[in-house]
């Protein structure tokens, strides 16, 4: 695991990480291991790493309440940018927006031009993100057609939180949204659902997409990346409780079934660094990562 690359990892700006705390948000580690790109790098265990905006914070109705939303959400993004620029051999940046927002593009746009290698996250459950309304699927085909145009790969959290996403939603994403665009890289978190711990929700969009996979209905030319961020809990991180010996056994089951290529490994640091979910990940649930289709830096 010496070329591990950790495709879900975290930084926040030291603005951010005092609204957190004093928002009663659970930090568990020293200020620096959330803000300092080199202390991060000198404990996770990763060679490299995806380094992953949550700038989206800043739009989203019920999480900050400021005027200055979008100025901040632009911040977030340049200070996940400048770790990068510090330590560009280890650090590929992906920059935060919300679809909601006015010009989202553009956000994207003055970023590539800071660094043209970077990616694209999307989080659909703080954007109230719902592909069932035509708007909200047109401003996610214009955002990924532009992506797909650049070569951007894109990190979509799925999970819109609403308790009936999975099966409709993956089809829509499939029927309404890409398809007839240029390829791309779609990569979906947390094994297509939200973070914290293996769900019913995982298993309707694992379902569904391993559905149309037999019957030769994912659209043609795009790679679709399936991470496994904050989905194998061994111990309680964060105040998420473990998986059950029940949930182990189904989870493996799927890493079984679901084609290694599309699988890639994340952390969700700061849940873990990538040396501890990754020994959670082979020991108790077996799983060798070194058979997984590894991103490297582009």
């Amino acid at each position: 695991m010496e070329k591990l690359h950790d495709c879900h990892v975290h930084a926040l700006s030291p603005e951010l990480l005092q609204i957190w705390r004093n928002r009663g948000v659970p930090i568990s580690r020293p200020s620096s291991h959330y803000t300092d790109i080199d202390t991060i790098l000198s404990i996770l265990g990763a060679q490299s790493i995806d380094l992953i905006s949550v700038g989206y914070f800043f739009t989203s109705p019920g999480m900050y309440s400021g005027a200055d939303g979008r100025e901040r959400l632009s911040a977030e993004n340049d200070f996940i940018l400048r770790c990068s620029a510090r330590r560009p051999e280890r650090v590929r940046p992906f920059v935060a927006i919300d679809l909601l927002m006015e010009d989202p593009v553009g956000e994207i746009e003055r970023c590539r031009r800071i660094n043209p290698k970077l990616g694209v996250k999307i989080h659909a459950g703080v954007s109230r993100l719902f592909l069932s309304e035509p708007e909200h699927r047109y401003r996610l085909r214009t955002v990924l057609d532009q992506a797909a145009q650049a070569n951007t790969p894109v990190l979509l959290h799925f999970d819109n939180q609403d308790p009936n996403f999975g099966r409709r939603d993956f089809s829509l994403l499939l029927d309404s949204v890409l398809v007839d665009l240029p390829p791309l890289e779609l990569r979906l978190a947390h094994l297509g659902s939200r973070g914290g711990r293996f769900s019913p929700q995982n298993l309707e969009v694992l379902n569904a997409f391993l559905d149309r996979q037999r019957r030769g209905k994912i659209p043609e030319g795009h790679q679709f990346l399936f991470d496994f961020s904050a989905v194998a809990f061994q111990e309680n991180a964060e105040d998420i409780p473990p998986l059950t010996p029940q949930d182990v056994t189904l989870l493996n089951e799927y890493f079984q079934a679901v084609d290694p290529d599309i699988l890639i490994f994340g952390s969700d640091y700061p849940l873990y660094t990538s040396a501890e979910y990754a020994r959670i990940l082979m020991n108790p649930l077996g799983i060798d990562l070194n058979a997984l289709h590894q991103l490297t830096q582009k």
